[in-house]
């Protein structure tokens, strides 16, 4: 196997197995409201998940698919998009989840924290697990695009 191409499926890994892991660290820290530990692991994650998706781009030029690794394929970009989708929403409600805390935390009313946590809870596990399927998809793809 190419030395350069053994290189970019080591980083890949790392970048992989980096995301995944912050990502459960993320989980952990929101459902134990740790608030700044969330927010901090939370944007690691999006960082790792950047350097991912990079490191898997520079990839994609040595793949080559039979019918089977383009349908992983298809179905992975599919899973993409619905976590770009998800992204922006998770992100607007944990921002309205962390002004409704504030707010309590001043003892001020009307902030409908409960409310708030709720609705973060529902779209951050729908975004967890998209994006968990969407590695596990990328994996899958990756191994029957690799040169044999």
């Amino acid at each position: 196997m190419n030395p350069e191409l053994e290189g970019f499926i080591q980083d890949l890994t790392i970048a992989v197995l980096t995301t995944v892991v912050l990502l459960a660290l993320a989980v952990w820290s929101g459902v134990r409201r740790k608030r700044s530990a969330h927010y901090a692991l939370v944007t690691l994650t999006f960082i790792a998940l950047g350097i991912a998706i990079f490191v898997a781009r520079r990839l994609s030029p040595y793949m080559s698919y039979d019918e089977t690794g383009l349908w992983i394929q298809r179905i992975h970009f599919t899973f993409v998009g619905v976590t770009v989708l998800l992204v922006p929403v998770v992100v607007v409600s944990g921002a309205k989840l962390g002004k409704a805390l504030m707010l309590a935390d001043r003892g001020e009313e009307g902030h409908d924290a409960a409310r708030h946590r709720a609705s973060h809870r529902k779209v951050a596990w729908w975004t967890v697990a998209v994006l968990v399927i969407t590695c596990v998809l990328g994996t899958a793809m990756t191994v029957a695009g690799l040169p044999a």
